[in-house]
């Protein structure tokens, strides 16, 4: 039987897109403000000068912690699957080892 990494393959490498591009959103946002009337004069001027960042970090920062959590969630949810339905003869003895290795080999393609 194929190891969890093996059939897990790159399922999840959409939630890793999603992140990114919620953080593309950060910069979208700010660019936003500074776009037909000029919005960012009207911002620049309020008493408080976090606002603008409270406006542009919270929902991207948010979503993508949110879609992190859910991708964890789904990686558990497999996981669990997998051991349920691979008789005990074919299970690997430790599955978080190839998750490690899997992880740490895509960090070191970098």
């Amino acid at each position: 039987m194929d190891s969890f990494t093996d059939v897990m393959g790159s399922s999840l490498i959409l939630f890793l897109v999603t992140i990114v591009c919620h953080l593309f959103l950060v910069g979208f946002y700010y660019l936003s403000f500074y776009q037909g009337s000029r919005s960012i004069y009207t911002m620049r001027r309020l008493p408080d000068c976090w606002e603008l960042h409270r406006r542009c970090l919270t929902f991207p920062l948010i979503s993508a912690l949110v879609t992190w959590a859910i991708a964890m969630a789904c990686l558990l949810i497999f996981l669990w699957i997998y051991g349920m339905v691979v008789p005990e003869g074919a299970l690997i003895p430790d599955p978080w080892e190839g998750i490690w290795q899997n992880i740490s080999h895509w960090w070191n393609m970098q």
